[in-house]
């Protein structure tokens, strides 16, 4: 971690990163759509990845205040609900409150925040 005791940008994408194949490997698990891998994603993708990761570090975020803050964006960024994603027309089948979000999409959002704070804890070992 930085001397601030603030993630630095590559920790953030490290943890972003690990926290986006996680989910990916979730979503084929449950034969759910597949994002792109991390290296194929969008840069406001990653932004929204990396965002989530401040989120979870700096104001503490559960999986609840996680997918709140990520539909926020998504809206921010003209996403609607739609039964099916599609990237270029953005809709979103999560794009809905909490409480009305399948189970295994929260069980997915319970995996990023895990991914996120097992990473962080760990990151001082990993030599930069």
């Amino acid at each position: 971690m930085g001397k601030t005791g603030q993630l630095e940008r590559i920790e953030i994408d490290m943890a972003a990163r690990a926290a986006h194949e996680v989910n990916r490997s979730w979503n084929n698990m449950i034969s759910s759509y597949v994002d792109p891998s991390w290296e194929e994603l969008s840069e406001q993708a990653k932004q929204t990845s990396r965002n989530a990761v401040i989120g979870i570090v700096t104001n503490d975020f559960n999986a609840e205040g996680t997918h709140t803050a990520w539909v926020a964006e998504k809206k921010s960024q003209g996403w609607t609900f739609g039964e099916v994603k599609d990237s270029e027309k953005k809709t979103h089948p999560c794009l809905v409150a909490w409480g009305d979000l399948p189970i295994e999409f929260r069980v997915k959002d319970e995996l990023w925040v895990d991914t996120v704070r097992a990473f962080v804890k760990h990151l001082w070992k990993v030599p930069q």
